[in-house]
This record gives C-alpha cells, structure tokens and sequence, in this order.
C-alpha cells in the first residue's frame, strides 16, 4: 500500500490555505508519501463548479497517481467549489482508495453564509475512513451535525518549519496580527490603545488609529522582522465569529511561536488550555483587560513568557508533531 496527500496549487503567493498544505506535503514527502496537486480554480462554495471536462481530467489525475487499495490523505477544503470535492472524494471512495481526511477548516460554521451548506459537508467528511480534527470540540460538533466516522486523529497545533534561529523578542506594548481584515472584521473596529501591526497583502481602507499596516512578507523575513520587533502575536475573532474561534486550529499561532512571540489570544479559543499550560502567553476576555494587564506587566514577566515560548518552540520548528499525526491517521486504517 502506497500513502499520497494532496496538495493545492494555483492560490495566491499570501494564501494560508496554500502554506498548511504545503507544508503538510512537505512533511509527507520525508515519511515517503507520494503528493498529489490538486488545482484550484475557484475561492468560495457559492461560485460556479467545474465544468464536465474540467472534473474528468481531475480524476484522470487522480487516478493515474494512485491505485486501489492506496491511502489517501485528502487536505479539505481545496477551496474549489465544494461539488468538486464531493466528486473527487465519491470517485476515490469508489475506486478503492482508502481515505483519511486532514480537516483544516469547516466553511459551513467559519462562514454564515455556508451554514446551509452543512449536509453536503458532512456527506463529504463521510466518505472518510479516518479523519484529522483541529480539536475535540471540531469532532463533537461534526458529530452532532451527522458525522459517522468513528476514527479521529487531533491535531491541536500548527507546526511552523523553520532551521533559522531569530533574536529574542523585547518587551513592548504592541501587538501583531497576521490576516486580512475582511475576515478578521475586529480590525476594521480597532479602538485600542494598544499599536496593532498588520501583515497582509491588501492595504485596507481606511486604517483605524493605532492600526500601523506592515504589508506581506515571505516567511523567513517574517519571522524575523516578527522576532526582532517584539511584543505579542495576536489571535483573536470578532464577536460573531466566536462558534469557529472554539474549535479550529489557525496557521498563525504557530507562525508567532516560530518567531518567539509571546501570544495574546481571546478567552474561548480552542487551543488555550495550551498557552496557559505551557505559559506561552496571555488569555483575556477583552482588549480593556488586556490594556490593563500589559500596563503592570514587568520587563521581567515578559521575558519569563518568552523563556517559555524559547523552550516551546523547537515542537513546532521541527517535523515531528506532524509527522506524528500524518502516522497515527495512516496507523489507524489498520486498527
């Protein structure tokens, strides 16, 4: 039995989407797996699908790179239009392969738009033998939306690959926060005090105060410019968006980690039990709470989490918590 991953090609150069997989097939290709591109064209599930032609030569693809029996670790969504994941996945289900899903987002609770969209989600999650959750709250409100398989791997944290060391962060009242503010609404309402540094690719219009825009940085340069300004990587949702905020794992924590930041994340995220355990930064219900914690908080605090993030890092710098996960779906077909 042979294992292949997929991997997206044709997003945008500051695609975080591209990043994960990318480096989730990286790690695939060091365990041995064969990788395969799957091409996308389209961005949301509300635009047009795939024409006949378009889809055959998908599963020509598919099925030219893979035979019966092989597992295939499937990375969902590929962000093309969701009938073509549904036909990719109904067509390797039917071919024999065996399938392990590696869950990076669930677009009917990360958009509202999509919320009707939840059956056919569900339905491709189903085709699954083994599925790879962001977290154990992701797996029980799959469930309680009709998922059946009954294999599940947790992933918990990104890893972020780096060989590169950066300087230790400095103490500073700021904050960064990788991702577009027309997902991350919140930044289009900053009132804070607190200087917020963003990084992406559009310039939004207009800026609030105290939002200073960065722009987009490949990530050996952001890591460093990250490290050498110091201060705190942010994660954080809007109001609105608190349901997704408890169950999935963002690419982001891991990139602030990678570059040694302390992290700043709201109160609810699924992955805060482990900062607070690990000491890896701050929990807080609000910016207000924040602003007065940071205002007592000593040089010598600062580094005390930043020691723990150093100590932390190397779990995430290198492979093998992926590693891990990618081997434990794959051990479970067999279990």
């Amino acid at each position: 039995m042979k294992v292949h991953v997929t991997c997206v090609t044709n997003h945008r150069q500051d695609s975080v989407a591209r990043m994960a997989q990318q480096m989730i097939a990286d790690v695939g290709r060091q365990l041995g797996y064969e990788v395969c591109p799957i091409y996308t064209k389209y961005t949301t599930p509300h635009q047009e699908p795939d024409s006949l032609e378009e889809l055959l030569k998908r599963l020509d693809d598919l099925g030219k790179k893979t035979a019966a029996g092989d597992a295939v670790i499937f990375q969902f969504p590929t962000w093309n239009h969701y009938t073509v994941d549904a036909n990719l996945l109904s067509w390797l289900k039917s071919q024999q392969r065996r399938v392990i899903i590696f869950l990076h987002d669930y677009v009917p609770v990360m958009y509202k738009e999509s919320r009707p969209l939840a059956p056919q989600f569900i339905a491709m999650l189903n085709q699954a033998e083994v599925i790879i959750v962001p977290s154990v709250a992701m797996y029980e409100v799959l469930k309680k939306h009709g998922l059946t398989v009954k294999k599940y791997v947790v992933q918990g944290i990104w890893d972020h690959l780096t060989q590169k060391t950066f300087v230790s962060p400095t103490f500073q009242r700021q904050l960064h926060f990788l991702g577009s503010p027309e997902r991350f609404n919140f930044v289009n309402h900053w009132q804070s005090a607190l200087p917020l540094r963003l990084y992406t690719q559009k310039l939004p219009r207009p800026m609030c105060a105290n939002v200073l825009y960065e722009g987009y940085f490949e990530d050996e340069v952001l890591l460093a410019k990250l490290a050498e300004a110091g201060g705190f990587g942010l994660v954080w949702h809007s109001d609105d968006d608190l349901d997704y905020m408890r169950i999935y794992s963002p690419y982001k924590l891991g990139t602030y980690l990678a570059a040694g930041l302390p992290i700043v994340a709201r109160r609810g995220f699924a992955q805060a039990d482990l900062i607070e355990k690990h000491g890896l930064g701050l929990v807080v219900s609000s910016f207000d709470e924040l602003e007065r914690v940071l205002e007592t908080m000593t040089e010598e605090t600062y580094h005390k989490m930043a020691q723990c993030v150093a100590d932390y890092r190397p779990f995430l710098t290198q492979p093998y918590h992926t590693q891990q996960i990618l081997s434990q779906a794959v051990a479970c077909l067999f279990s």
